[in-house]
């Protein structure tokens, strides 16, 4: 399964002219405590709740905050594995994914990545267990 696969479509991108207001509103309608930004569809990284509220000013601008995790996206063609990786070196529980010309697609909760792993084949499948006996010489 790749990245592309995986794009919550529900979770909107802000805008740097948008207000910490609006983000505040959106995280709590998509119970979410981060939001992609998107400026000309190029993503520039991931507010918080927290960098939010600790400036105690909802009137303020997204552009105005210091965004974290600029470097927390994959390629739309990556493994969901990669995803996983990315979110556990970003400490973060949304991966944006972008195109081969880095426009902004959509964002993966950490979530739907458990929820494609867990319904893939490799899970999902009856399996079994072979054991084998050999000698101690024989093995190699």
């Amino acid at each position: 399964m790749i990245a592309e696969e995986l794009i919550n479509q529900t979770i909107p991108a802000l805008k740097y002219t948008d207000a910490a207001e609006k983000a505040i509103i959106w995280m709590e309608e998509f119970k979410t405590n981060q939001l992609p930004v998107i400026d000309k569809k190029v993503f520039k990284g991931l507010v918080t709740e927290d960098i939010i509220l600790d400036g105690n000013n909802l009137d303020r601008q997204i552009g105005d905050l210091k965004l974290i995790a600029e470097q927390c996206y994959v390629n739309e063609d990556q493994h969901l594995l990669d995803i996983i990786r990315i979110a556990r070196e970003c400490d973060s529980e949304l991966v944006a994914i972008v195109n081969r010309d880095g426009e902004y697609l959509g964002v993966s909760r950490n979530e739907d990545t458990l929820k494609a792993i867990a319904s893939s084949l490799a899970v999902q499948g009856q399996g079994g267990i072979l054991v084998l006996e050999m000698r101690y010489m024989d093995y190699s």
